[in-house]
């Protein structure tokens, strides 16, 4: 059997807590900031891959499975202003994006949008629990 998949996870955010949490632990270090890190990664992926089924009776039916795939992920980070006094000395209104002033001031550098491979490998066993009834005239 041949299976395909397309989807979308419309953020991973967790992955990319660390990233924010390291850039705004360095900007308040170095620059005096408090800032509070948001923002979301989505992921687009697609999947293909194939099935073989191995039929030992007709109850169970065990079977094997690979796969692979590519998956686009595309962050997009946001830093928002807490407290201190931002790089061109201006103080933002608490909770304003200051990502793009920190990024032109070359303080700050959002992760690139990236592309991976990704693959699944499975296997199992498929149990028939009750008897298959085709209805008459079908």
């Amino acid at each position: 059997m041949v299976f395909g998949d397309v989807g979308q996870f419309r953020s991973l955010q967790p992955d990319l807590q660390p990233t924010l949490a390291s850039a705004t632990t360095s900007l308040a270090t170095t620059q005096g900031l408090t800032l509070n890190g948001g923002g979301s990664l989505p992921a687009t992926y697609g999947l293909g891959g194939v099935r073989l089924e191995i039929p030992i009776s007709p109850i169970v039916l065990p079977y094997v499975l690979g796969g692979a795939g590519i998956a686009h992920l595309n962050p997009t980070p946001q830093l928002l202003y807490a407290s201190g006094v931002m790089p061109d000395g201006s103080t933002p209104s608490v909770g304003q994006d200051v990502t793009a002033s920190l990024t032109s001031a070359g303080l700050y550098t959002a992760p690139p949008a990236s592309t991976a491979f990704m693959f699944t490998t499975g296997g199992g066993v498929q149990v028939q629990v009750a008897p298959i009834e085709v209805p008459i005239g079908a």
